[in-house]
This record gives structure tokens, C-alpha cells and sequence, in this order.
């Protein structure tokens, strides 16, 4: 059912101007990055539903993406799911290389004073 779903993403994505690749496998040996494994483990528990990995570089140079286009990128995620015709649930997570672990205290340099 999410492969349906992402497909759709990607189309919304594209026609919103984002430039996207996808990869419709894992080799058997290859989980899900931490950061997205994390959301099932901790936040989801018991109650799994199916999730539309996407990830941004956030790390490589030279196409690193800015937080002004990653806040773009997050609207139109959202504007793509809500035109959709299908009464779902969705589960919208995002990774971006801040902190994977967010109940956890920020270190005293970065909290706010």
C-alpha cells in the first residue's frame, strides 16, 4: 500500500518543482537508516503504520540543500498528501542531520538561555 503512495509523492513532488530519486529496494543485508528506524522503535511502538522514507542531503557538499528549500520541500509534501482523494493516515517524518533523539536534554551550549 505505501509503495502506491510514495509513487504519488514523487509525482506531486516533481510537478512542485523538486528535482527527486527514489530506489524501489534494499539489499537483504540493508535496514532503513537510524534515523527512520528510530520513529518505529521509540515513537510508533505497537502501533506501526506504513512510512514514505525521504531524505535530503544535508551532509555532502556541493548540493547540500538549504533550510529555506527544505521548508519548501516540507509544504509541498504536505500540499501533495492533502489532495489526495484517499482518507488515510499518514505518518510524515523527516531527517535533515539535527538531532535524531529529540527527547533527550540539549547539551547546555544549546539550550536557550
Amino acid at each position: 500500500m505505501a509503495s502506491k503512495y510514495a509513487k504519488r509523492s514523487i509525482g506531486d513532488l516533481i510537478n512542485s518543482d523538486f528535482d527527486v530519486a527514489h530506489s524501489g529496494f534494499h539489499m537483504s543485508e540493508q535496514g532503513m537508516s537510524r534515523s527512520f528506524g528510530y520513529v518505529y522503535y521509540k515513537i510508533m511502538g505497537d502501533s506501526v503504520f506504513p512510512v514514505i522514507p525521504v531524505s535530503i542531503n544535508t551532509y555532502y557538499p556541493s548540493n547540500q540543500t538549504t533550510p529555506d528549500r527544505a521548508v519548501k520541500l516540507g509544504h509541498a509534501v504536505r500540499a501533495g498528501i492533502e489532495a489526495w482523494p484517499d482518507d488515510i493516515r499518514v505518518v510524515v517524518t523527516a531527517t535533515g542531520g539535527l538531532n535524531h533523539f529529540p527527547e533527550l536534554p540539549l547539551p547546555r551550549r544549546h539550550r536557550r538561555q
